[in-house]
C-alpha cells in the first residue's frame, strides 16, 4: 500500500506526522507532497518537514489513496485548484480518501461527502451540509476515512491501518506502541 499526503505551511503537526509515523510502522508507504511544490513545509507549531515529491510531479496511479492532514493550511488547500483536481482524481479512480480535523472540508467542497458518514473538527460541518456528521474519533464509510482532530490521531491511524491491512495488523501496531496498555 502506498499513500500520498498533501501539506503546505501551517499543517497540523501531530495530525500529519503522528498519522504518517503510525502508517509507516504498519508498512504503508507514505509520500509527502508540498501543495505548492515546496521542498520544505512548516507546521502550525513550527515543525519543519522535508517533502518527498512536488505536487506537480504526482502520478496518482502510483498511489492507493490520499491522506489530508488538517490544520490552518486546510483553507489554502481548499482554494488551490491543483489540490482539488488531485483530490477529485483520487475519488474518480475510487481510491482511498483519508482526512482529519479541518481537512474533510476539502472533500466537502467537492461534494464527496454528500450522503457519507464522516467526522471532523467542530465548525467544519458548514463545508459538508449534505454529509452525515458522526460524533466519533474516526469514521469509515466505504473508502472514505475521516478523523475528528489531533486528539483522535491514534484512532484515525488505526482505522486506516485496519481498513487497508486488516484488524490483525492494527492490533499488532497497537501492541508495539503500547497503546492504552495501562488502562
Amino acid at each position: 500500500m502506498r499513500l500520498l499526503a498533501i501539506v503546505t505551511d501551517r499543517f497540523e503537526d501531530l495530525e500529519a506526522i503522528g498519522t504518517i509515523a503510525l502508517l509507516r510502522r504498519a508498512g504503508i508507504e507514505v509520500d509527502l507532497a508540498g501543495a505548492s511544490d515546496q521542498l520544505m513545509v512548516s507546521g502550525s507549531f513550527h515543525t519543519s518537514v522535508k517533502t518527498d515529491i512536488a505536487l506537480s510531479k504526482v502520478d496518482i496511479f502510483h498511489y492507493d489513496g490520499l491522506f489530508l492532514p488538517g490544520g490552518a493550511h486546510t483553507k489554502a488547500l481548499r482554494e488551490q485548484k491543483e489540490v482539488l483536481g488531485i483530490v477529485s482524481a483520487f475519488y474518480e479512480q475510487q481510491k482511498w480518501l483519508m482526512a482529519i480535523c479541518a481537512a474533510p472540508s476539502i472533500l466537502g467542497v467537492l461534494g464527496i461527502l454528500d450522503g457519507v458518514s464522516y467526522t471532523c473538527f467542530p465548525g467544519m460541518e458548514e463545508f459538508m451540509p449534505l454529509g452525515k456528521k458522526q460524533a466519533a474519533a474516526a469514521v469509515v464509510d466505504g473508502k472514505i476515512i475521516t478523523g475528528a482532530g489531533a486528539g483522535a490521531v491514534h484512532e484515525f491511524a488505526f482505522a486506516i491501518i485496519e481498513a487497508l491491512l486488516g484488524v490483525q495488523k492494527s492490533e499488532e501496531i497497537k501492541q508495539r506502541i503500547i497503546y492504552r496498555a495501562y488502562e
